[in-house]
């Protein structure tokens, strides 16, 4: 089974950096609300195992918050969005 995954975001984070968010490099805006696995997955109209998948590999941006992961859906759209070009 083929895993659609942003190639260029995939090239922008380096496995050994010790970063716990993949690229875009860069914060959630002030005010913006993170979101789940399953507000994401419904998003981009993935299953949420997908969404799993893609944060193991660093493919979509995502921050740690507690035990917990969380996404800035504007960073992952961007960043799903830039690897169609």
């Amino acid at each position: 089974m083929s895993m659609k995954h942003p190639q260029s975001v995939r090239q922008l984070v380096s496995p050994h950096d010790g970063v716990e968010r993949a690229a875009p490099r860069h914060t959630a805006s002030v005010g913006e609300p993170l979101v789940s696995v399953s507000v994401v997955a419904e998003r981009l109209k993935v299953h949420p195992r997908t969404v799993h998948r893609w944060t193991r590999g660093h493919l979509i941006p995502f921050y740690r918050v507690g035990k917990s992961v969380r996404y800035s859906q504007n960073e992952v759209l961007a960043s799903v969005s830039f690897n169609d070009r």
